[in-house]
């Protein structure tokens, strides 16, 4: 009994995903991009986290114009925030120039962990000036997963 419930829950979800949102304008929201997100980052790769801003990028690309949804919210604490580092700069370039863009068009909000900032010898000087900061990812990603985020 519980699998059908699931199962049901499950497909409900999955239509619902599918389709475009509504937003409060009468405009529809692209695919992907309703309510609030948090990016999902799991390889911690340069190939991952271009592909996740290459998917938000598609945005704008398509025409709409500036968004007219909440920024995703990319809250980085491992391997990849080592892009954004000032001396990584040349190497990762196109990755922070992407975010950079992404960022003062408002489809993203990028955020790095303190702590690991703290752990690898990183200050906030050496980081681009759109970027802000979190005491500990982890649980500010969690936070906003419970205040109703959903993965991007």
């Amino acid at each position: 009994m519980l699998a059908i419930v699931l199962l049901a829950i499950v497909l409900v979800a999955c239509s619902e995903e599918s389709g475009k949102a509504p937003a409060t304008d009468g405009e529809e929201v692209a695919p992907g991009l309703e309510g609030r997100l948090v990016a999902r980052i799991e390889s911690h790769t340069a190939e991952e986290l271009e592909s996740i801003l290459r998917r938000a990028e598609s945005t704008i690309d398509s025409g709409r114009g500036f968004p007219d949804f909440e920024p995703v919210e990319f809250i980085l604490h491992g391997p990849e925030a080592e892009f954004f580092i000032h001396r990584n700069y040349e190497r990762h370039r196109e990755i922070v120039d992407l975010a950079a863009r992404l960022d003062a068009f408002g489809v993203i909000d990028v955020k790095i962990c303190e702590q690991w900032m703290a752990v690898n010898g990183v200050s906030r000087g050496d980081l681009p000036a759109f970027i802000d900061t979190v005491p500990f990812g982890p649980r500010a990603e969690e936070q906003l997963l419970r205040e109703g985020y959903v993965y991007f």
